[in-house]
């Protein structure tokens, strides 16, 4: 009996600094303070000054939604001017200083001074979420749900002052809808609600012939996302700070293209995966493609893949002698960049060991001839293909 009253004394000075223990937050803050006092959340309300758009409002409308399912009661969202002059007490007021910003531009940088950046200060007389961007509004709303404390009725908000933004700007997330069953519209949107809870601020949407394109009717009628869902799923994604990106692949992976008749001719082999750059129907089809993918997502981004050319390195043994691989490689690389940014889209590549830092590290005189806009993504295929070369560096 005497052991066990040592164990349990034992047992007791471990669990409970544990069950004082804070909440998990993700991502963990730069800056955070705890104080003393709470907000109980039976009473309170979410406050929105009269100075407010869609974007706060649907920021403020979550936050809510959130409270009140874990305050088991109903928590009202105040909007006018009175927010602004007077706070009622208890009032949980999200404050916005600048433009709406609501997604990821090519320009954005991280620090404290960033787009997404934002305060969060609590005490029992009532808090405030302040940021500059309607995108730190809504990361605000995303920390704060996860700060609450206490069971149902119970339930409350610490005394807390955090400072927080991003250490990256951009936090991407690639869903592949090529390989394997397609995701319906309802589980890509779930997705979304996910990952925009942990702040996530890009979809990449890697679709080799899965969306419907006008004049190609024959391409996956069965299997693909038509263009007003894919609106749906942009707009969607919008309203939780999230930037849909297209990826196609615009140099192999076209197999479900080139499968068909019609265009099996196009392949470097005829029903191949890899386009053949010199016949002009496959240029007129690129660029067709291209500009339909670009007008549908509004993204300043655009991937444009070209990763992984297994069949690149037999081109001159079927294009003639002259042909020159690397350069017929990059050649095509520019002439989709420079289409992309005629759109006002900032095209980006895959660079990995099997396409793209290949041909860079074997002929790295190429890299001058990269236009200054474009993006290299360098990756390597890890563990499952360690033997291969390491071009990481180039």
């Amino acid at each position: 009996m005497r052991y066990l009253l040592r164990a349990l004394l034992v047992l007791s000075y471990v669990v409970r600094p544990l069950l004082a223990a804070r909440q998990l937050i993700l991502p963990h803050p730069q800056q955070i303070e705890y104080g003393s006092g709470r907000l109980p959340l039976r009473g309170a309300s979410i406050g929105l000054g009269s100075e407010t758009g869609p974007e706060d409002r649907f920021a403020a409308n979550e936050l809510a939604s959130a409270l009140s399912l874990m305050a088991g009661t109903t928590i009202p969202v105040v909007v006018g001017s009175v927010v602004n002059r007077c706070p009622p007490a208890s009032a949980i007021v999200l404050v916005r200083t600048g433009p709406v910003d609501a997604l990821p531009g090519p320009d954005d940088h991280a620090g404290a001074d960033s787009r997404e950046a934002y305060e969060i200060r609590i005490d029992s007389r009532g808090a405030e979420i302040r940021a500059r961007s309607s995108a730190g509004l809504y990361y605000g709303v995303q920390t704060m749900r996860q700060l609450v404390e206490g069971d149902s009725g119970d339930s409350f908000l610490p005394d807390v002052t955090i400072h927080d933004w991003p250490a990256l700007a951009y936090r991407g997330f690639m869903m592949d809808v090529s390989h394997g069953a397609l995701p319906t519209e309802d589980e890509i949107k779930r997705q979304i609600d996910f990952l925009a809870r942990w702040k996530v601020n890009q979809y990449y949407l890697y679709a080799e012939a899965q969306i419907e394109l006008r004049g190609y009717d024959l391409v996956n009628p069965d299997d693909r996302y038509s263009q007003d869902q894919i609106r749906q799923i942009v707009a969607y994604a919008r309203d939780r700070h999230v930037d849909v990106i297209p990826w196609p692949n615009f140099y192999g992976h076209l197999h479900e293209l080139f499968r068909i008749e019609r265009y099996a001719n196009l392949s470097l082999f005829p029903h191949g995966d890899e386009i053949n750059p010199l016949n002009e129907q496959v240029q007129a089809l690129l660029e067709d493609w291209t500009r339909q993918l670009a007008a549908l997502f509004p993204s300043p981004w655009f991937n444009v893949g070209f990763d992984e050319q297994w069949e690149l390195s037999r081109a001159k043994g079927i294009l003639g002698n002259s042909v020159d691989p690397a350069r017929l490689y990059i050649k095509q690389l520019k002439r989709s960049a420079e289409l992309l940014h005629q759109l006002g889209k900032r095209p980006m590549f895959l660079a990995n060991p099997c396409g793209g830092s290949r041909e860079f590290s074997q002929h790295p005189e190429l890299i001058s001839e990269l236009p200054p806009y474009i993006v290299a993504a360098p990756w390597r295929f890890y563990p499952a293909f360690e033997d291969l070369p390491d071009y990481s560096a180039c």
